[in-house]
C-alpha cells in the first residue's frame, strides 16, 4: 500500500478543487501518524491561497491533531482565529448541530491560555465565543469542562493582575461575564455526569463575586457539586487557603471547610493573612461562621509576632478577638494584648471593644488603666 505522502504526491498533479476535497476527506479519517503530512500539506496549500474553509476544516479535528499540527494550525490563524473558531461552530447546512464542532472553541482556547499554541491575546473575545458556542449538553462532556475550567481560570488570574479587561478593544466586560456564568452554572449542575475538579476550583475562584447562574446554584442545597467545591477549599494550600478563606466564609455551602482551615492556620506567617482581611467580618455570614471556630485562638498569634506585624493587621486582630467566640475573662486578656500596643489607633479600638463588653470588675480595672494613656484620644 502507498505510503501517506506517495499518495499525496499522486494529489499533487490534480486540480486545486480536486485536491482540497481529498485532503479534507483523507484528514476525517487519518491515523494520527499520517494527519501531520495532510495538515502540513493543506497549510502549504492556504499559504499560497488563504481560503479560511481549508483551516476551518483543520480547526474542526483540533482533538485529532498532535501537537505540532496545533501548533502549525494556530499559528496560521493568527488574528483570524476568532472568526474561525466561529465557523467552526456554526450550524451548516447537512449538520444543524454537530457537538464535536461546538466544543472545538472552547478546546483551542483553553490550549491558548495554557500556551501550548499561539494566539490572541488579551483571549477575551476568543473566550467569549468558546462560551456561547456551547450547548447545555456540552457541558456534561468530560474534556470540555476541564478545557472550560482552565479558561476560567485563567480568566480569573488574569482579571486580578489587572492585565484584562483594561482597554476598548476587549469587548464588553459584563458580556464575557455573563456567557462565562451561564456555562459555569451549566456544567456544575452535570456534576455527577464530568466530576471535574477543575470546574469546581474554577468555580471557587468566583463563589464570592458570582453571576445570578453560579449564585442561584451555589445557594441550592440539594447541588451534590456542593461537597466537590468544599473539596476544593480543602486542597487550597495553606499560603492560598490563608488569603482566601475569610473571604469564602461568607459563601454559605462552604462555611464548614473554611472553619476547617481557619483552625489550622496556625502560623504568623499565614495569620497575618486573615487579620488582614478582618474587615470583612462586618458581613453578617462571615461574623456568624466565625463564632462556630472551634479553636479560635489557632488563628491569632502571639503578643510578640502581633507586635511585628503591620498596623492594620493589629487591627484587625482586636476585629477577630471581638467575633470569635471566647470567655469573657479570655476575651478581656486578649484585648490588654492590643490595649498594650504602640500605635494609638490599636489601642483605641482595644478601648472601645473593652467597653463593649459585659461589665465586670476586670473590664473596669483595664479600661481604668487605660484611662491613663498618653494619647488623648486613647484616654
Amino acid at each position: 500500500m502507498p505510503s501517506i505522502n506517495a499518495k499525496l504526491n499522486l494529489l499533487r498533479r490534480q486540480r486545486r478543487p480536486v485536491r482540497e476535497a481529498a485532503w479534507l476527506a483523507a484528514l476525517r479519517v487519518a491515523r494520527p501518524d499520517e494527519s501531520d503530512a495532510i495538515v502540513a500539506e493543506i497549510l502549504d496549500a492556504f499559504r499560497e491561497s488563504p481560503e479560511p474553509g481549508l483551516l476551518i476544516e483543520i480547526l474542526a479535528r483540533w482533538p485529532h491533531l498532535s501537537h505540532e499540527a496545533r501548533r502549525a494550525a494556530a499559528g496560521e490563524a493568527g488574528d483570524r482565529l476568532v472568526g474561525l473558531l466561529e465557523a467552526v461552530a456554526r450550524p451548516g447546512a447537512n449538520s444543524p448541530t454537530d457537538p464535536a464542532r461546538r466544543r472545538v472553541p472552547i478546546l483551542v482556547v483553553a490550549d491558548v491560555v495554557d500556551r501550548r499554541v499561539p494566539g490572541p491575546d488579551p483571549i477575551d473575545v476568543a473566550a467569549r465565543a468558546a462560551f456561547d458556542a456551547l450547548a447545555p449538553e456540552d457541558l456534561a462532556d468530560p474534556p470540555t469542562v476541564e478545557a472550560l475550567g482552565v479558561v476560567a481560570l485563567a480568566l480569573g488570574e488574569g482579571k486580578r493582575a489587572g492585565a484584562a479587561h483594561a482597554g476598548p478593544e476587549r469587548g464588553p466586560q459584563a458580556g464575557l461575564d455573563e456567557s462565562l456564568d451561564r456555562a459555569l452554572a451549566e456544567a456544575a449542575s452535570r456534576f455527577d455526569t464530568h466530576r471535574s475538579s477543575l470546574l469546581m476550583d474554577a468555580i471557587l475562584d468566583r463563589a464570592t463575586c458570582p453571576g445570578p447562574r453560579l449564585a442561584a446554584w451555589l445557594a441550592d442545597d440539594a447541588e451534590p457539586g456542593h461537597l466537590a467545591l468544599r473539596a476544593a477549599v480543602r486542597r487550597l494550600s495553606r499560603e492560598q487557603a490563608a488569603r482566601r478563606v475569610v473571604r469564602l466564609m461568607g459563601v454559605p455551602p462552604l462555611a464548614g471547610a473554611c472553619v476547617e482551615r481557619l483552625e489550622r492556620l496556625d502560623e504568623p506567617g499565614l495569620q497575618i493573612h486573615v487579620l488582614l482581611d478582618a474587615p470583612l467580618l462586618l458581613t453578617r455570614a462571615r461574623a456568624s461562621v466565625a463564632r462556630r471556630i472551634g479553636k479560635p485562638e489557632a488563628i491569632l498569634p502571639g503578643a510578640a509576632a502581633l507586635r511585628a506585624m503591620p498596623v492594620r493587621a493589629r487591627l484587625g486582630y482586636v476585629r477577630w478577638v471581638e467575633a470569635l467566640s471566647f470567655r469573657p475573662q479570655r476575651r478581656l486578656e486578649l484585648l490588654a494584648v492590643a490595649g498594650a500596643d504602640p500605635e494609638p489607633r490599636v489601642r483605641l479600638a482595644a478601648v472601645r471593644a473593652i467597653a463593649s463588653l459585659e461589665p465586670t470588675a476586670r473590664a473596669d480595672e483595664a479600661l481604668a488603666q487605660l484611662a491613663a494613656d498618653s494619647e488623648w484620644r486613647v484616654a
